[in-house]
């Protein structure tokens, strides 16, 4: 069995998506953004989205794939393509590894730059904390957090509330401004002591 025929069988998710044909590199990129500021994954042109076999007629995909990852990802996605004969059509596999230095942003309708990352087989975008625990992890010095009055009324905070807490709650429950709430929250995610959910902004409790 061809390697992209388990692939396929496997379905899409987090890191496999499907796309019959490529036809606006905008839209493509945000796949592309989604997978490098997530775990990385794999872009399948030629294979419908019940995982037949569709092919593509020419090399019109790799250049919009080209097109997508310099012009509408800020900063340019990196990439490798490889095609591949699959029941005698040509397939374009696009592998998009993760961001390890630096988040990407993507193009929306309204041509604003968004944050996006894969949830499960959706492209999301991120809560707007997402991007300074992306930075605060990339520091090899300076992470550690001195925990004060502060930082334990949100840690009673979190302990207290399992759904969770949001910059706004950390900030009107602890009486402490919002600037402060987040970076409380966001400093104790970073360096592990708490979870964050990027897609809904909400801090949480380690079990």
């Amino acid at each position: 069995m061809h390697y992209l025929e388990k692939l396929i069988a496997q379905g899409e998710g987090e890191q496999l998506d499907f796309k019959k044909i490529v036809q606006d590199s905008r839209k493509i990129a945000r796949s592309m953004v989604a997978f490098a500021n997530t775990r990385g994954g794999k872009l399948l042109i030629g294979i419908r989205d019940n995982g037949t076999v569709a092919g593509i007629e020419s090399d019109e995909e790799a250049h919009m794939i080209e097109a997508a990852a310099l012009v509408f990802c800020r900063p340019p996605v990196e990439f490798q393509l490889q095609t591949h004969r699959l029941e005698g059509k040509n397939i374009l596999e696009v592998n998009i590894p993760p961001a390890l230095s630096q988040l990407h942003f993507a193009q929306n309708e309204e041509r604003k730059w968004e944050i996006l990352i894969r949830d499960k087989d959706e492209c999301r975008v991120a809560g707007k904390e997402f991007a300074e625990i992306f930075k605060l992890k990339q520091k090899k010095e300076g992470n550690l957090l001195k925990l004060g009055t502060a930082e334990n009324k949100i840690l009673e905070l979190l302990r207290s509330n399992p759904n969770g807490l949001s910059v706004k709650q950390g900030s009107k429950s602890a009486k402490i401004p919002m600037w402060k709430s987040a970076k409380i929250l966001t400093r104790l995610a970073a360096t592990g002591v708490i979870e964050y959910d990027a897609l809904q902004g909400f801090f949480y409790n380690k079990p």
